[in-house]
Formats: structure tokens, sequence, C-alpha cells
């Protein structure tokens, strides 16, 4: 969209502290304290612009010498950073983006209706408070320096730091232009005499052109190395269209509609546009809202960010608003790694205004709310083919000469022409080598002008990129005795997971999300769980070659169990696999009390007791519900008929003299 309104600033809520206006010195030693935690050189204040409200200081902006600047508040109700630039300038006389500026007076609205809330009690929250110390106590800022912060994925070296935009290049000029090939439209608001390309294709396009993925489409073949990280007046005609021509087809792709007032379309449509028209098919995306248990959802956007997949992201100015806006999230600050940093795609020249350090989760107060509906796409990685090569390596050709378009790849080395041979690309030829270790041209290696020869190393071709999940069991018991404290998972060529446990209900009771350094990934640590309870589990795996793997896997959890590795009273976790591979609760000498069999299970079940007095036998369903159960068994060989069950999941809890036994079984008739 071309216009848009959004904010994540403010965080107010009932304090402690008493509330205070900040003067300019104040202002000047929160912004040097605050960026000397993030850039390695001294900093040296070049002037400080004060921005107001009705005649009210609202912020002040601390530009440095060295460049970059701090937006600090004037008034410590609200959070002491609003907004920082590592690079740039502020300037009251720039021509700012339209959303850059509606942006700045949303944060003066926030804060005269935070003074208002606030002169009830004049106090603020303990939690900003905090941040304000924090900027002006010498002892925490020496721990704080410790700290590294990171650099935004979407400025590569070598590359640059790619900001586009949707109409108008980075010099205001339309020679090239953004929009380029966008239907046309007339009116001050379509620049260019062409509709906008639309923030959703700006994003999809600058996380693709990060990427350089995919080598081509259903569209056209693509040339990443035409791409500049922004359009100027002085890009080539050819630049202009291999941009253009990107931003159109994210557009089609993604169902794009076009107007002079705004581009638009939806996050599940843009999902889809990167699955099943750039073969990036790892992705998912998933709603704030949705992650809403402790910092799950920073967590997730902060796991993709250290395996360097930057993340596209919604956020609107209310619930039924028309102001929305897509973005890429593509780092946050190692000092307070709630700042996150974001590329809007408003393009102007410089970075000044077009990147930026936000917070994700501020409550803004009274009826100002710019964070609603908030939305990432995560696992936005290129779907890699498996060693595409049939040829460990190539040493000689049948060939002599290149006339046409030969390929050659390689899982190991190439190394041509063979001893005594020759190898003439000609004029019109064109010749491709890919290995994944090296490639060697030896004497007798010819091209003739007018041809063309590209060499390249794709390491991914030795590299093994499905996600697998060997089958697997977990007796996981959080009793702090440092057995089994975790429920960890083995998986390999993952590099981050998502998990999720959901009550009967349907309710998420825990959510984790994180790296993965080796092949476990440890996911809960039985935070939220109750005894007696089944739990629905969703856990995804990722990896940066376009591989997800999610599976749903019922965890029942039985109190009072006894086992070689389990205490009394402890928690027991059982998964669905398709595999009775769940260890048998044993007693210390591991005599096997009782198995299921078949599982999984037509409609027949088989239970076979050892020499124990049975007490009764209860069967539950997935979500917990009893749905057969039999008292004082005699035998040791029993049946039950589960026919008339629905398929699915289904916990045989055996009470055997004093202990409960549990077992799962899959139904599929």
């Amino acid at each position: 969209m071309k216009k848009i309104k959004l904010l994540f600033f403010l965080i107010l809520s009932t304090g402690i502290i008493l509330a205070n206006p900040i003067d300019k010195e104040t202002a000047k030693k929160v912004a040097i304290n605050f960026m000397s935690n993030r850039i390695s050189t001294s900093l040296t204040v070049k002037n400080v612009i004060t921005e107001e409200l009705n005649g009210q200081i609202s912020f002040y902006v601390v530009n440095f010498l060295e460049g970059g600047w701090a937006m600090v508040s004037a008034d410590n109700s609200a959070v002491p950073v609003l907004s920082f630039n590592l690079s740039g300038e502020y300037k009251l006389e720039d021509e700012k983006p339209e959303s850059f500026i509606e942006l700045t007076t949303n944060y003066k609205e926030q804060i005269a209706s935070s003074k208002s809330l606030k002169s009830a009690n004049g106090k603020i929250s303990k939690d900003i408070s905090t941040k304000w110390n924090n900027l002006l106590s010498e002892s925490k800022l020496k721990s704080l320096k410790s700290y590294t912060p990171g650099s935004p994925l979407l400025d590569v070296s070598g590359r640059g730091h790619v900001q586009w935009s949707q109409d108008k290049n980075n010099d205001g000029g339309c020679s090239p232009s953004y929009n380029a090939y966008c239907p046309t439209g007339s009116g001050s608001s379509c620049d260019c005499d062409r509709k906008p390309a639309g923030c959703g294709a700006v994003v999809m396009g600058q996380i693709m052109w990060y990427w350089q993925w995919p080598q081509s489409s259903s569209y056209r073949t693509y040339n990443w190395g035409l791409m500049p990280d922004e359009l100027t007046n002085s890009s080539t005609t050819a630049e202009g269209e291999e941009v253009a021509h990107l931003l159109k087809d994210c557009g089609d792709a993604s169902d794009m509609t076009y107007w002079c007032s705004g581009s638009w379309t939806t996050v599940n449509k843009i999902e889809d546009a990167f699955k099943d028209k750039f073969n990036y098919k790892g992705v998912k995306k998933h709603v704030k809202n949705d992650w809403d248990y402790g910092s799950a959802w920073e967590d997730l956007l902060r796991s993709e960010i250290d395996n360097e997949r930057p993340v596209f992201y919604r956020g609107d100015k209310s619930d039924l608003s028309t102001s929305k806006h897509f973005f890429v999230l593509d780092g946050y600050d190692a000092s307070d790694p709630d700042y996150f940093h974001f590329n809007f795609g408003w393009g102007y020249p410089g970075n000044t205004y077009n990147t930026s350090f936000q917070y994700l989760n501020d409550i803004t107060p009274g009826s100002h709310e710019y964070n609603k509906n908030q939305m990432a796409i995560v696992g936005i990685s290129p779907t890699y083919t498996e060693l595409a090569p049939d040829d460990i390596n190539i040493f000689d050709v049948s060939y002599s000469s290149v006339t046409g378009i030969k390929n050659e790849e390689a899982q190991q080395d190439i190394a041509l022409p063979a001893t005594g041979k020759e190898l003439t690309i000609e004029n019109g030829g064109e010749l491709i080598l890919t290995a994944g270790n090296s490639i060697t041209l030896k004497p007798g290696f010819h091209a003739k002008v007018g041809s063309e020869f590209t060499a390249q190393i794709n390491p991914d071709y030795t590299e093994e990129m499905d996600i697998s999940v060997p089958t697997w069991y977990n007796a996981f018991t959080p009793n702090g005795d440092g057995v089994n404290d975790e429920f960890c998972i083995d998986v390999e060529n993952a590099n981050s997971f998502e998990f999720e446990a959901f009550d009967r209900n349907g309710i998420p009771i825990f959510q984790s999300a994180g790296i993965i350094t080796g092949n476990t990934a440890c996911l809960w640590d039985g935070s939220g769980a109750y005894c007696l309870e089944a739990y629905a589990c969703i856990i995804r795996f990722k990896n940066n070659y376009g591989r997800a793997v999610e599976n749903a896997y019922m965890v029942s959890v039985i109190c009072g169990l006894k086992s070689a590795r389990a205490s009394n009273d402890s928690l027991k976790f059982y998964t669905n696999e398709k595999e009775n591979f769940i260890s048998d609760i044993q007693q210390q000498n591991k005599e096997v009390l009782f198995t299921a069999y078949p599982n999984p299970n037509k409609g027949l079940l088989n239970l076979k007791f050892s020499n124990h007095q049975v007490n009764n036998i209860k069967i539950y369903n997935s979500q917990g519900l009893l749905c057969y159960q039999v008292y004082d068994i005699k035998q040791p060989d029993f049946v039950v008929d589960i026919s008339s069950f629905v398929n699915g999941i289904y916990i045989i809890s055996a009470e055997l003299e004093n202990q409960i036994i549990t077992k799962k079984i899959i139904l599929e008739k």
C-alpha cells in the first residue's frame, strides 16, 4: 500500500515511578549512551532538533557528526528512544515520506495522550522507568556495552543496502521507475503516470533480491546481477527493467489490486505466491495474537534473523482501518533485542527515513493504536534441489566447441578441458559450469568474442537438505533432578523450530521458538501442563534450503508413574508416531507390564498383561474424553472392540495394583 500509518513505540501502564519532562541535555545524554552501545566509534552531537505539538515539545532528534540519529521522548512516561538509525541525518527541511510524517505525527499525539493520562497520579510504569535508568546510569551502561549489535540482513556486503520503493526512483525521478510495468494511471496520486507496485510486491522483491532466487519463474528469467540496491536517475535502462519486471511479477503472483491511492493484496496470497510461483516452499504465515505466550513471538522472529532469514511483516493502524503496510523485518539490536530493524520500502534518498529500529509490542495510550493485526511470513528461503548433478566430478567432455548453451554440473570438482584437448566457446555460445567444490580451467580452454561463460560454486550440491526426524520417544520428567527435565526431539538438517502445545479446548498453553545448533531440539520444560491431560502439540522444523517439516503429536501427561527413568508423581509425555516405540513403563527389573497390539489398529485391540492384578482399563480419545472402561480384569489376555470409534489417536490407561500404566494406539480402519 502506498499511503500508510503505523506505530510501534509506547508502553503505558500502572506504575510506581514519578513522571517528569525531559530536557535537551538529558535527551543528549540518553542518545549518546544509547548509540554508544551500537556504534564502536566515539560520538559527537552535531545538533538537536525539537519536534512540537501545540507548543509543547514532543521529542528530540539528536544527530551525530559520525552519522546516525536517535529520537528521544521529551517525557519519561514514554520509552526513552522512540526510533533510531545508525546512519543518515534527520533534517526538518527534508521532504520526508508521507508515511514517515504520519508516523512522527502519531508519536506526538500519543506522547500528548500519555501526559494527560499520567497527570491523574503522576506515575509511570516500572518497565519504562528501568529503560530510562539504564540509559542514565553508568553502572548499567558498562554491562550493556559488552554486547555487539547485529546488522540488517538487507545490507549485503558487496551488493549494498537494498532500499526500493513503489513508484518513483530514489532520486525522485521516473526514468527509471519501480512501477514502470504496473498499470497506467492518471492524477496527482499516480506517480510516473502508473499505479504503485504495492508495498507487498516491494517487500517480496527485496527479500528475493537478498536471496537472489529464483533463477527463473513462469514469468521470466531473472538477472540478479543487474538489480542494484536502489534505482536512481543514473541507473541504466537494463537495471530499471530488471527491477520493475520483478516487482510486477510479484504483484501478478500475489493477485495485486492496483489503485493510484495504493495497491494492495493479502498476506495469504503473498504466502501462496512465495510457495507456488517463486519456489520458496518452507514459508508459513503466523499471526502475532496466536503467539502470545510470554516472549514466543519475539523469539520466533529472532530465530529467523539468527538464521539469516528476512521476515515479511504486516501491521495495521486499527482492526478496521484501511491504513495497512507490509515491510521487511531484517534484524534486531543486540543491546536491546526487543528493538527490531525494519525496512519500510519508502525509497527516499539515503537511509535516513527508509529503515529504523522500532519496538514491536508497545501498547499505545488512549485511542491511538497503530500496531494491530501484526502478522509475519517466516521460513523464507530458496528451495534448492537435492544433489542436482549426477556426476561426482567432470574432468572431460565429449565436445570440443560450444555453439549453443551447455550446462555442466558436478557434485565436487570440474577441471576442463582434459589434458591434451581443446575446448572453445564460439561466438553466440554459452557455457555454464557449476560445482560443489572447485572449478579449474586448464590449458586449451578458449572463449571467443561474443561468447558467454559462467563458473559458479554451489556448496549446496554437497549438502544434505531434507529435514528428518528419526523415530523417537521421550520420557519427559520436569522434576528438577537433571534427568529428562526437558521435552527434546532428535532432528537432522534443521536450524530452527516452532513449538505449540494446546489443551483439549484448542487453547495454547505453551509456545516456543528458537534455533537448533546440533541435532537435538529441546522444546518444552513442562510449563503450563497439568497431570491427566492430553495435549495436541504442533512442531515445525525449518532450514535455509526451503525445507520445513510440520507434525502434530498428541502428548499425554500422566502422573504417578514408576519407571527406570521417572520418579513418582513425575510427568510422562508420549507422541503419536505410527510405531509402538514408546517405552513400556517398567519396574526396575525391566519386566514388561502389558502390551497393546496391533498398532496401528483396525478395530480389534489385543491387550496382554503380565501376572499382575488389573483393576481397570480406560481408553481416552485425543481430546481426553473417556471412550471405554472396564473393571476387575481376571484374564491375562483381553480383547477390546474399538471398531465403532472414529479414526484417531487413543490413550489406554491401565491400573495395575499400585500404579497406572499408559500406552498410545492409532486407530486406522
